[in-house]
């Protein structure tokens, strides 16, 4: 391990002591040449993206994977037909989220399809999903279909 790389280590490891949303104890980081991998076992999916957004936020990398795995603590015992209907709900109360969207969920994977008209619409669905007890992964199959103008 270069120099560059003990300090992007240091610095990700410290970004994530000072960002309340990850679990430091939690997520390993790896770095090899620039390129970055956390790995481990987090307790939700919101945390999964807690700990790419900190690492990303501390610049000085070529790339960044993660390989976090979520084993949910709170409340391992949701069902898939809970997590929908919450799901379903979130996307329901979001309005930059259009009626077209839907989820479906099996072993706490989100499935979320349906067709929006920008990125911005096809995001928001996935940040509703981030949040949710239980969840363990979002696939985004939705698709962007640009209004005719």
């Amino acid at each position: 391990m270069t120099e560059g790389d003990i300090q992007l280590k240091q610095a990700i490891e410290d970004a994530f002591r000072w960002d309340p949303k990850v679990n430091a104890a939690k997520v390993e980081v790896h770095v090899d040449q620039g390129a970055v991998s956390l790995r481990g076992v987090v307790d939700n999916y919101a945390q999964v993206w807690a700990a790419e957004d900190a690492a990303k936020r501390v610049g000085g990398f070529h790339t960044v994977t993660q390989e976090l795995r979520v084993k949910p603590f709170l409340d391992p015992s949701r069902t898939d037909a809970e997590i929908a209907i919450e799901a379903q709900l979130s996307l329901a109360s979001d309005a930059r989220v259009p009626t077209s969207v839907t989820a479906s969920v099996q072993q706490g994977q989100i499935n979320l399809q349906g067709r929006v008209t920008s990125e911005y619409q096809r995001n928001a669905a996935e940040r509703d999903m981030r949040g949710l007890e239980g969840v363990v992964g979002v696939f985004n199959a939705i698709t962007i279909v640009p209004e005719a103008g």
